[in-house]
C-alpha cells in the first residue's frame, strides 16, 4: 500500500492527551495511550517481519498482542476520560484482531481465531457505542462535545478506522468458520465515508480481500 491510513491516523491520535477536549492525562490515560503506542508498534515490527521473511514471527506476534489485549482490559474505564475510552475499546479490539490475523488470511475452521475476532468485533462496538454518544452531544449542542466529534471525525479518523477494522474482524471470523458471513464484513463498510477508501483500500486487509470475493 502506498499509504497507510491506519497508521497515520492512528498516530494523530496518540496526541490526544496535548489536544486539549477539556482532558487531564490522569494516570490511568497515560497508560491507555502507553498501550496503544505499543500496539503500533507491534503492527510495524509485524510488517516489518512480512516483509523481511524473518521464520515463525507469528506466535511471538499472537502472544504479545493477546498480552497488550489484557492490559487495557485491565484499566477501569470508569476512571478514564471520553476519548481514552474510545481509545481503550479501539486499540484493545485491533490487539485481538491482530492476534486473529495471525492465524492467516486461509479459509479453514479454527476456533480459536474465530473467537480472537470476535473479542476484536465487542470491543469495537463499544468503541462505536463511546462515538456514537459523542455524535449524539455533538449534535445536541453540547459545547464539551465539539473538539471531541472533530477528532472522532477529522484526521484521525477514529470512527471509519474502528469500523474498517470491525469489518476485517468480521471478515476473519467468516473465515474462519465463525457466526459470521462475507455479508456482514460487506455491510460493515457501507458505514465508512467512501473517501476513506481512497488511501486505505478495503482489498488492504486479507481478510476483507476475501471476504470481498464473490
Amino acid at each position: 500500500m502506498s499509504v497507510d491510513l491506519l497508521s497515520i491516523g492512528a498516530k494523530i491520535t496518540s496526541v490526544a492527551c496535548l489536544l486539549g477536549f477539556a482532558l487531564a492525562c490522569a494516570a490511568p490515560d497515560k497508560t491507555v495511550i502507553t498501550y496503544k503506542e505499543e500496539i503500533l508498534e507491534l503492527r510495524g515490527n509485524i510488517e516489518h517481519d512480512i516483509v523481511v521473511g524473518i521464520p515463525g514471527w507469528e506466535l511471538e506476534a499472537r502472544e504479545r498482542a493477546i498480552h497488550l489485549a489484557n492490559l487495557l482490559g485491565k484499566i477501569d474505564e470508569n476512571k478514564l476520560h471520553t476519548a481514552k475510552k474510545v481509545i481503550q475499546h479501539e486499540y484493545r479490539g485491533w490487539a485481538l484482531l491482530i492476534a486473529a490475523d495471525t492465524f492467516g488470511a486461509k479459509p479453514q475452521i479454527n476456533k480459536q481465531q474465530a473467537d480472537d475476532a470476535m473479542g476484536a468485533i465487542e470491543e469495537f462496538d463499544k468503541a462505536l457505542d463511546r462515538m456514537a454518544d459523542i455524535t449524539r452531544a455533538y449534535q445536541a449542542g453540547k459545547p464539551e462535545a465539539t473538539e471531541l466529534y472533530i477528532w472522532i471525525t477529522g484526521p484521525s479518523d477514529d470512527l471509519n478506522r474502528t469500523h474498517y477494522l470491525k469489518a476485517a474482524a468480521l471478515a476473519v471470523v467468516a473465515l474462519a468458520g465463525g457466526e459470521r458471513t462475507k455479508a456482514d464484513a460487506r455491510h460493515e463498510l457501507t458505514a465508512i465515508n467512501p473517501a476513506f477508501f481512497e488511501k486505505q483500500p478495503a482489498a488492504n486487509h486479507p481478510a476483507l480481500a476475501w471476504a470481498l470475493q464473490d
